[in-house]
C-alpha cells in the first residue's frame, strides 16, 4: 500500500488516479438530498484558495474557517492546507447571539484571516466592521475566487512533525 505523509500528498494521489471519483457528499437535508465534490474538483479549489493564501503570505498563519456545514467548509480546509496555512473551524457567529465565544477563537488562535461564503459573510458583515477584534482579520469569500488562480499554487513545504 502506498505511504502519505500528509493530506496534500493523499488528495494530490486520489487526483492523479481517480479525478472524477466522488470525494466527499453533502446531505443538505440531513438524510437524501446530496451535493457531491470530486476529487479533481476538492484540488482545483483547494488550489485556487492556496494560491490565494500563498499570495497574501499566509504560509504559518492561522486562519478562521466560518463556514455552515457543507462541501464550502471541506474546500477551505484543504485549501488551508495546501498554501501551509493553519485552519481553525468554526461556526459563523447566529443573529442576535453573543459573539464571546468567536472572539475568544480568534484571541487564543491570533487568526489573521477569516475564509467564508459569501452568503455567511452578508449575515455577519455589520460585526465584523464595528468590534476592533474582527475588524483586523482580512475576510476572504472563497465561493467567489477564479480558479483559474489554481495555476499560481506552489507547493509548500510540509513537515511531518508540526502543524505547517
Amino acid at each position: 500500500m502506498k505511504q502519505f505523509n500528509n493530506l496534500v500528498e493523499l488528495l494530490d494521489y486520489r487526483t492523479t488516479i481517480e479525478p472524477q471519483k466522488q470525494a466527499y457528499t453533502f446531505l443538505s437535508d440531513g438524510e437524501t438530498k446530496e451535493l457531491n465534490l470530486t476529487y479533481g474538483d476538492l484540488e482545483l479549489q483547494a488550489k485556487a484558495i492556496a494560491a490565494q493564501l500563498q499570495s497574501l503570505n499566509l504560509t504559518g498563519e492561522r486562519a478562521l474557517l466560518l463556514y455552515p456545514p457543507g462541501l464550502e467548509y471541506i474546500t477551505a480546509f484543504f485549501g488551508c492546507l495546501y498554501a501551509g496555512v493553519i485552519p481553525i473551524p468554526t461556526y459563523p457567529p447566529r443573529p442576535n447571539r453573543s459573539l464571546s465565544r468567536l472572539l475568544a477563537i480568534v484571541r487564543d488562535a491570533q487568526a489573521k484571516i477569516a475564509l467564508t461564503s459569501t452568503s455567511a459573510f452578508s449575515r455577519i458583515e455589520r460585526k465584523f466592521t464595528e468590534i476592533p477584534e474582527l475588524k483586523t482579520l482580512y475576510c476572504f469569500k472563497t465561493d467567489i475566487i477564479n480558479c483559474d488562480i489554481a495555476q499560481k499554487w506552489q507547493y509548500p513545504v510540509i513537515h511531518s512533525d508540526r502543524l505547517t
